[in-house]
């Protein structure tokens, strides 16, 4: 292989068969992240905004160790990547390259948004690595990218929390969604798992959706999120799929009921005087936060593939 290749995204990302190829696109993506946290650390200070400039520089100082840690890894399993890859993050809707390269795009990089780029980039992060984790037949793979999903899913949760503060800042109060009514830990469970049920049919409808559109790869996602919520449940032919008229536009529909869900469920995290609805509380966050992690993974590569082909 040659020792140096153009940037890849998530998108590019080469087939991930031994650990060699595990540990080059690992190095890659935590090199770039900690660039990606350095400048917006900076574009923090331009607009004073201290304490989110210091979380993202916690961030780089996290994604540098991350990146010595994976070399730590490679000795100690006696792996050499055989190329030096560049990756490149995933720009969100209405941030421009330049509002982070220069002060002269600050004005337009509100926290907000600051904070939304980096989630994108930790939700696709996390999916690529339990992507690989779930498919791989090598178990020093499999280990390794268990391992480095978790620390994602970790960043992920952090960065949405901050971001939940960011958008309550930004629009002068707390979001419309309202926290279920539960006093106990089994009022908690009873309507967790009335919401996984509901969840479940929807998804195996939606899955069942994707298999006529021609795409497994997103009936597939649907239906392991089906079977790990209620593995009793049976697609809903009444599901509310929304507007979607196309799998994007689906996608982009349990995005947005798996954020309502998640900050009612951050209600009642802020709320809960009770340890034991506390600690289900947050496993559930745990759970919404990985599932629209991967909704929102696959939605950026079939949107990418769109772009590509206007056909997909």
């Amino acid at each position: 292989m040659a020792q140096d290749t153009p940037p890849v995204t998530f998108d590019s990302v080469p087939a991930i068969e031994r650990p060699e190829d595990l540990f080059a696109v690992a190095t890659a993506m935590e090199r770039e992240a900690a660039r990606r946290y350095d400048q917006l650390a900076e574009r923090m200070d331009d607009i004073d905004v201290p304490d989110l400039a210091a979380l993202f520089r916690r961030l780089k100082a996290m994604e540098s160790e991350h990146e010595e840690g994976i070399q730590a890894w490679a000795t100690r399993a006696e792996v050499e990547p055989e190329q030096r890859l560049s990756f490149t993050w995933d720009m969100a809707e209405g941030i421009a390259e330049a509002a982070l390269a220069d002060a002269g795009g600050a004005e337009s990089l509100t926290s907000y948004k600051a904070l939304q780029l980096a989630v994108r980039n930790e939700e696709r992060a996390f999916a690529f690595y339990a992507n690989v984790a779930a498919k791989s037949s090598d178990p020093t793979v499999r280990e390794y990218a268990e391992r480095m999903a978790d620390e994602e899913l970790h960043h992920v949760a952090l960065l949405r929390l901050e971001r939940r503060h960011a958008w309550r800042a930004e629009h002068g109060g707390s979001s419309p969604s309202q926290a279920p009514d539960v006093d106990t830990v089994e009022d908690l469970a009873t309507w967790l798992a009335d919401r996984d049920a509901e969840a479940a049919a929807r998804h195996r409808m939606s899955a069942a959706v994707a298999r006529l559109s021609g795409d497994p790869e997103t009936a597939a996602l649907l239906e392991d999120m089906a079977a790990k919520r209620d593995p009793q449940s049976a697609p809903a032919t009444d599901a509310d799929l929304g507007d979607a008229v196309s799998l994007v536009q689906m996608l982009r529909h349990e995005i947005r009921l798996g954020s309502e869900e998640y900050d009612m469920l951050m209600r009642v995290v802020d709320r809960a005087q009770d340890e034991a609805v506390l600690a289900l509380a947050q496993e559930a966050v745990a759970g919404t936060i990985a599932r629209l992690a991967a909704l929102r993974d696959r939605m950026a590569s079939l949107e990418a593939a769109s772009e590509r082909d206007p056909r997909v």
